[in-house]
């Protein structure tokens, strides 16, 4: 049977393993893993940061039921259809640009996409926001492409 340690482990593994999500969810090191291993279990205002953090659904990551990632709606989006293009350019040149020779084409597209379903669930837009969400990935999928040389 699955657990929410087991889940959390899910969700850390989309944005780099539970030292990046503890860095970005602003929790301890040590209480990630207990929670993790199932020796601590997380409070729901836990619960919300790691699923706002990773982009997963609160109620999978508390449940273990429904669709693992969150689903971003474009239609009851804040955000105009015209920024979420100019938002899905900029990820595609600049992300390719920053990517190792040997990026798997499936790994750069299920990458891209995870970005901007994070932004527009998010209903974050800006230039800053896009820039930053596109040097993460870039920087785990060259962490992922050397450990698989």
């Amino acid at each position: 049977m699955e657990t929410v340690g087991d889940r959390l482990r899910q969700a850390a593994d989309k944005i780099g393993g539970l030292d990046a999500l503890a860095e970005a969810a602003g929790i301890k090191r040590t209480t990630i893993y207990n929670y993790a291993s199932g020796q601590t279990e997380m409070r729901v205002s836990t619960l919300v940061d790691v699923a706002r953090v990773t982009g997963v659904s609160l109620h999978w990551l508390a449940t273990g039921e429904d669709d693992k990632t969150a689903k971003a709606q474009v239609v009851g989006s804040k955000i105009p259809l015209e920024q979420i293009r100019k938002i899905v350019w900029n990820i595609a040149f600049t992300f390719a640009d920053e990517l190792p020779r040997n990026a798997k084409p499936a790994d750069v597209a299920n990458q891209t996409l995870e970005m901007l379903d994070y932004l527009i669930s998010r209903d974050v837009a800006g230039d800053e926001a896009s820039k930053a969400v596109i040097q993460f990935g870039a920087a785990r999928l060259k962490r992922s492409s050397s450990q698989g040389d």
